[in-house]
């Protein structure tokens, strides 16, 4: 897939079952953009989230723990009952290294217990992120292919010259022929068969066609 910017890209597939898909790349936003939305057609299985939201709070048990021991360490100093090097080995010991261990040890089996749905989910969600970015690429080459064509351009031209450079959006005249477009009125992509209908093509300014496609799915050049 082509990368909307030339200094950042991230790749959406690798190739199966020996290079069997097509390579795609885009960039690192809309591939976050095409994850959430594969996450939206396949969400993470309950118990998953669960246990993944335990690994990433298996800190909080021997922080919580070390602040425990530590006061009732020093209760004990203060009685008299230990010195300070014991105290704090025991805080130490009591407070980090046996929760840490026990908190571990139920989370690596809770893992080991949800790796086949943790598998058939990502396989699952691998498969959609491929498919929207490969319906994405497709969609990009049938756009350019179309606004290449001699087609195209002749009635590019036509309207251009019937309606002149003025824009249909804000009504300026429009100065410089790099900001001439011609534009869709109903956007191609859900109206294929307008593609080509004079009535629903107009002349706009760049901004007023930049504006309009930040609505529509792809903005006319």
């Amino acid at each position: 897939m082509s990368a909307e910017s030339p200094n950042s890209h991230a790749g959406v597939a690798e190739g199966e079952g020996g290079g069997s898909r097509r390579a795609l790349l885009v960039t690192g936003r809309v591939k976050r953009r095409l994850e959430r939305e594969s996450l939206r057609h396949h969400p993470k299985p309950t118990l998953v989230g669960i246990v993944d939201f335990l690994a990433k709070a298996v800190w909080v048990t021997p922080v919580v723990a070390l602040l425990l021991a530590t006061s009732l360490a020093f209760d004990r100093f203060n009685e008299g009952a230990w010195s300070g090097e014991i105290a704090w080995a025991f805080a130490l010991g009591v407070g980090v290294a046996l929760p840490s261990l026990g908190v571990a040890l139920v989370v690596r089996l809770l893992r080991a217990g949800t790796r086949s749905a943790r598998s058939s989910w990502q396989g699952n969600v691998n498969t959609m992120l491929y498919a929207l970015a490969m319906r994405r690429q497709e969609t990009i080459e049938e756009r350019n292919a179309f606004y290449s064509s001699s087609e195209w351009r002749q009635m590019r031209q036509e309207v251009i010259a019937e309606d002149g450079a003025n824009c249909n959006g804000c009504g300026r005249q429009i100065a410089e022929a790099i900001d001439v477009t011609v534009d869709h009125r109903r956007p191609r992509s859900r109206y294929p068969e307008l593609a080509l209908e004079r009535s629903n093509l107009q002349v706009l300014c760049r901004a007023c066609n930049s504006r309009k496609g930040a609505r529509d799915e792809f903005a006319s050049p």
